[in-house]
C-alpha cells in the first residue's frame, strides 16, 4: 500500500513538471471594439411600454398625511435608577420599573446611567437620570451665584 503511495506521488509530480514546463501560449487579447455593438439612441419595442419612462401623472398628486393630535407625555418622576445589574431597574413615580414594563400607559424601552428611554404614542422620550437634574441644578445655581457676586 505505501509503495502505491509513492507510485503516486512521483507520478503526480512529475505530470506537474511537466505541464509548467511546457510554454502556454498568450490568451488572445480581447478587443473592445465600438464597432461590434450597435448603438441605441432610441428605445424601438414597437407598441411594449418603455421601462425606463417616466408617468409624471404619478407624481402630480400630493400625498396627503393627516396630522393627528399628540397627546402630552404623562406627567414622569424619576427617582432612582439601578444599571449595573443584569436586570436595570428605575423608580418611577415611586414605582419600581424593568426594561419592557409599562407605567402610566408609558412603554420603558432602556435604563442606562444617563437616563431612561420611553416610548409613548410612537414617540421615543429620554427622561434624564435625578443624579444628571441635580447636577444641573447646582450648576445653574453656582452660575446664579457668580453673576449675582460680580
Amino acid at each position: 500500500m505505501e509503495t502505491k503511495k509513492k507510485i503516486f506521488t512521483a507520478f503526480f509530480l512529475t505530470a506537474l513538471l511537466a505541464s509548467s514546463a511546457q510554454k502556454t501560449e498568450a490568451a488572445p487579447e480581447i478587443v473592445a471594439d465600438a464597432s461590434l455593438r450597435p448603438a441605441v439612441t432610441e428605445y424601438a419595442a414597437g407598441n411594449l411600454k418603455d421601462p425606463f419612462a417616466v408617468n409624471k401623472e404619478l407624481f402630480k398628486e400630493e400625498v396627503k398625511v393627516e396630522e393627528v393630535p399628540r397627546r402630552p407625555l404623562p406627567p414622569l418622576s424619576v427617582q432612582g435608577l439601578v444599571w449595573g445589574g443584569s436586570i436595570p431597574q428605575a423608580i418611577i413615580n415611586d414605582q419600581v420599573v424593568k426594561i419592557g414594563d409599562t407605567i402610566a400607559g408609558v412603554s420603558v424601552t432602556n435604563i442606562s446611567k444617563a437616563g431612561i428611554k420611553v416610548v409613548f404614542d410612537n414617540q421615543e422620550y429620554d427622561l434624564p437620570s435625578p443624579a444628571s437634574i441635580n447636577l444641573q441644578d447646582n450648576k445653574q445655581e453656582k452660575k446664579g451665584e457668580k453673576d449675582g457676586k460680580k
